[in-house]
């Protein structure tokens, strides 16, 4: 080496540019915090332009996840979850403080899941985010847990993703999993407060029908 080599002004090496195509295929970066109740919790929003999506009318679907995980009393692990669906051009309208939109009308389920994927796997990401988590599937799930004797047993648990026999990523429901979740007993508690609600609101139409029924006999009768 010469005596002024090392003076040389070392060339730059080129930033590599990434395509459009690699960023696309990037894991969408999933926020984690703790809780006012020292809990800590993962949460991704998702953005998604697809038309079966659009229909639901919303955009983005936002799953907040307990990162410590449940265990049923057979051993299957399951995590706590809320999911709420909301546009993402929506006004946030705040009252006393509180968030009552879309964005934060959270719906309370059980879900299988694979955390590492969960963080670092865009197309894991995606089946989770738009098929698991499409709104009218959870809310179709949600309300056949209401049901003591459904044909699809569930409470509020709606399934995982995980790979076929192909490689592909699809959702799944574990029977066991959602036959065990539906006998737990709050989710017994929460099928009789919904027929109490049920017969309630039924004798309260009763009443109502009763009461328009002497209205109209005493306007007859004048």
């Amino acid at each position: 080496m010469g005596l002024f080599d090392k003076f040389k002004k070392k060339k730059e090496e080129p930033t590599p540019i990434q395509s459009q195509e690699e960023k696309d295929n990037m894991a969408i970066p999933v926020m984690q915090y703790i809780g006012k109740d020292a809990k800590t919790y993962c949460q991704l929003d998702y953005y998604s332009l697809s038309p079966e999506i659009r229909r639901q009318m919303y955009d983005t679907t936002r799953l907040i996840v307990d990162q410590n995980p449940e265990f049923l009393p057979s051993g299957h692990k399951v995590y706590n979850a809320k999911v709420s669906w909301y546009g993402i051009d929506d006004c946030e309208y705040i009252v006393d403080g509180e968030d009552i939109g879309r964005k934060s009308d959270m719906e309370s389920i059980r879900i299988g899941l694979d955390m590492e994927k969960f963080m670092n796997d865009r197309e894991y990401q995606d089946v989770l985010m738009t098929e698991l988590l499409s709104k009218n599937r959870v809310m179709r799930y949600k309300e056949q847990g209401l049901q003591d004797n459904s044909e699809h047993q569930c409470g509020n648990y709606i399934g995982y993703v995980d790979r076929n026999e192909n490689g592909k990523y699809i959702k799944k429901f574990n029977l066991g999993i959602g036959e065990e979740v539906h006998a737990l007993p709050e989710q017994v508690n929460r099928r009789q407060r919904y027929r109490e609600k049920l017969e309630a609101d039924k004798q309260a139409r009763n009443a109502e029908r009763e009461r328009r029924i002497r209205k109209l006999q005493e306007e007859m009768e004048k």
